[in-house]
Parts: structure tokens; C-alpha cells; sequence
């Protein structure tokens, strides 16, 4: 947060000498000869300016001011998101895991027999993680339909009951390996984020 404070900070100042510069040369060309309008209305401007940059700046003070205040209020809520997100990790890693050595026609019904847990954890984090389990969900869903019940059942390698995946299987299955690892890195990030959050305002 104090980056996006700092960054909002420079643009404001470059901003605002970009603007005297501009100011300075026009009124040079205009009133070049004439040099007791050019500083009369330089000094009108320079007022006119300078009460903007005031308001400007205060402005800028209570929307800073504003925006700490909303992040404390909700500083209380992130060790329990931070809490919530380790066990939705260990969900999450715990099915890549298996994905290693479970059938393919039974890793679709691997996730959802997690689904509800990890949807009623993401729900309490933020919606960039329930949208990504919310997704994942929907996929599993449609692979688990594509999916012969027969080959959900442990049977993979039962001579008769060889699953062979459809093309259409394997599109959607693959939209699922991606959406699985971004929703790998989107609990890291956020988890970082919110662990940021918690050591600088802990700090304050």
C-alpha cells in the first residue's frame, strides 16, 4: 500500500511542475513585450495556481488519510483470511499431489468431493480466490459429465474399461491444468499480499 501512496505522491509533483513550466514559458512568448502585464498576470496566475495546488494537496492528504483508515478497519479481517487461505492451500496441494497418480478420468471428481470446503473458504477471502475455485468447479463439472460413470469408478485399468479420453476430454481437461496452477499462484499472491498488509500496518 505505502508503494501506491508513493507512487501516487510523484505523479502528483510532476504533474504540478509540469504545469509552472508550461505556465512560465507561455507567458514569456505572450507578454515578451510587455513586461508589466507578463507579471501582473503571473503573479494572478501564480495565486489562482497556488490556491489549487493548496487544494490539491489537501485533497490528496484526505484521500490518503481515507484510504489507511478503510485498511486498518479491515486489518482485523486478514489474519482470519490469512488463516482461510493456508487451508485452501493445503487443499489445493494436496489435489496437485494427486494429480500425479490419480486417472485422469478421476481427477475431475477428486476436486469437486473438495469443492464445497474450498468455495466456503474462498468465499470468506476475497473474490479473486473464489472466482478462480468457482471456475475450477465449473470445469470439473463438465469433465466429470464427459467422463462415462463406469470410468469414474476405479476401473481405469480394468482390461475391458480402458478410458479413452475424447478430444473434447482433453480441450477441457487442459483448460482445467491451467486454471488449476493460476489458481495455485493467485493463493500465493494473495497470501503474500494480505501477510504485507498485516507487517506494515502492525508496525503503525
Amino acid at each position: 500500500m505505502w508503494k501506491e501512496d508513493i507512487r501516487d505522491s510523484f505523479i502528483l509533483l510532476i504533474g504540478l511542475l509540469v504545469i509552472i513550466l508550461v505556465w512560465i514559458v507561455l507567458s514569456e512568448r505572450i507578454f515578451e513585450e510587455n513586461e508589466e502585464t507578463m507579471n501582473t498576470t503571473i503573479g494572478l496566475i501564480g495565486a489562482i495556481l497556488g490556491g489549487a495546488i493548496s487544494g490539491g494537496l489537501t485533497l490528496f492528504g484526505v484521500r490518503v488519510t481515507i484510504k489507511h483508515q478503510i485498511k486498518k478497519d479491515n486489518l482485523e479481517t486478514y489474519p482470519n483470511r490469512i488463516q482461510k487461505l493456508r487451508k485452501l492451500e493445503k487443499i489445493i496441494n494436496h489435489l496437485s499431489e494427486r494429480m500425479k497418480y490419480t486417472p485422469i478420468s478421476m481427477i475431475p471428481d477428486d476436486f469437486l468431493e473438495n469443492a464445497n470446503e474450498s468455495l466456503e473458504l474462498a468465499v470468506n477471502i476475497d473474490n479473486s480466490v473464489y472466482n478462480k475455485i468457482l471456475q475450477l468447479e465449473i470445469i470439473a463439472e463438465r469433465l466429470s459429465k464427459l467422463a462415462p460413470s463406469s470410468m469414474r469408478m476405479g476401473k481405469d485399468y480394468d482390461r475391458t474399461h480402458v478410458f479413452e479420453p475424447t478430444e473434447e476430454y482433453i480441450i477441457e481437461f487442459q483448460k482445467y491444468d491451467i486454471e488449476f496452477e493460476k489458481t495455485k499462484k493467485i493463493i500465493e499472491k494473495r497470501m503474500e499480499f494480505y501477510q504485507e498488509e498485516l507487517e506494515y500496518f502492525s508496525d503503525k
